[in-house]
């Protein structure tokens, strides 16, 4: 509440009220409702939504406070319950809520982030596991390019495409992406207009490179896709040459996994590439291989399809496992290379459905199969 009785902060105009955060009857009802929601509902995650954006005081003579200006102590308050409230329905949830506030990290594991800036995000290095969201307008090019956990990072349709084939190419290198570390120095493109980063992972580099639509040296605009532009260019990777068994390609703008041919000059690698959305990943000798399939065909419910596991770079494995949540598939675990059966049940909604590979010493490749 504002000094003179009015409501504070945005979307006032729609009527819309910002609660106190320093308000006890308020943070008991938003502990208990989370807590219910999660143990009601099953649920593996909460947003507490736009609480990160704001120092708002509070006049409201109801609420008791020894100061208007308590913003941060109450959040400290409300979040602590929050969390308390919420590990008691389930100690795994994800508790998130909207714009990285780092000292939120005490009690929550991340926030959605609305800052697209052109080098990487200082929070996904600065406050450890505490962890920024892509939020939607950010898009999947520059959630890419930043490491960033998310689902859907964008609602623009011209994009939805990019944004699937973002999901899946992602999927064998989750983990680098997301908790590894970050090189010091981007690889190095002879393209200006190319933006790299290296991710390192167990036993393997990920190494992101994208064209952006935009020139800004610092700052990208919401729904930032791919540049129009095409052309060749080699990236240079430091100090990795001695240490790189192979390297694969995905062209993320079509999906398509190759053999990427590397060149040593001293402790250097070099890479050449002509795609505007490269994910390359570099395999160590001890890393496991990567294991992909066939791009599953559009299915009607009762329809089945057969298709192939192989190993698409060097790398032993012998078996691997086939998840695909909502169909079915025998063998579920298969030699590699095989053959598996995916069948849609006959009660199936139409969407898209993850299919993916897993096993020991396998960074396996996703896709979605298309439920007509």
């Amino acid at each position: 509440m504002r000094r003179d009785g009015g409501i504070t902060g945005n979307y006032t105009s729609q009527g819309f009220y910002h609660m106190c955060p320093g308000c006890v009857e308020w943070q008991d009802h938003l502990a208990h409702t989370v807590e219910r929601l999660l143990r009601e509902t099953g649920a593996d995650g909460v947003r507490l939504d736009s609480l990160g954006f704001y120092f708002l005081p509070c006049y409201n003579p109801a609420h008791e406070h020894d100061t208007p200006f308590g913003y941060n102590d109450w959040m400290k308050q409300l979040l602590s319950k929050v969390r308390r409230a919420a590990m008691s329905a389930n100690p795994n949830a994800l508790l998130t809520t909207e714009a990285p506030v780092d000292w939120y990290g005490q009690w929550f594991h991340g926030a959605l982030t609305q800052v697209y800036p052109r080098d990487l995000p200082p929070m996904r290095l600065a406050v450890g596991p505490y962890r920024p969201y892509v939020y939607a307008p950010g898009g999947p090019v520059w959630g890419a390019v930043s490491g960033l956990p998310g689902g859907r990072t964008c609602w623009e349709a011209d994009l939805e495409a990019l944004e699937a084939n973002w999901l899946c190419a992602r999927s064998p290198v989750h983990d680098a992406l997301v908790w590894g570390d970050v090189a010091d120095e981007d690889p190095r493109a002879s393209d200006p207009s190319i933006v790299t980063r290296q991710f390192e992972g167990s036993g393997y580099w990920a190494v992101v490179a994208v064209r952006p639509a935009c020139a800004d040296p610092f700052a990208w605009p919401q729904y930032t896709g791919l540049s129009d532009q095409r052309g060749a260019y080699t990236i240079t990777l430091p100090g990795v040459a001695a240490d790189v068994e192979d390297a694969m390609l995905c062209d993320v703008e079509t999906l398509s996994w190759s053999r990427l041919r590397v060149r040593r000059r001293g402790p250097d690698l070099l890479l050449n590439l002509y795609t505007n959305f490269a994910l390359i990943i570099l395999r160590r000798r001890d890393a496991g291989a990567v294991v992909g399939f066939d791009d599953p065909p559009a299915l009607a419910p009762g329809d089945s399809a057969q298709i192939r596991v192989t190993a698409l770079s060097k790398g032993a494995v012998t078996r691997a496992r086939i998840v695909a949540p909502g169909l079915q598939v025998a063998p579920r675990h298969v030699t590699v290379p095989g053959n598996v059966t995916i069948t849609v049940p006959a009660d199936a909604l139409p969407g898209m459905y993850a299919v993916s590979v897993t096993g020991d010493r396998i960074l396996g490749v996703k896709r979605f199969l298309t439920v007509r």
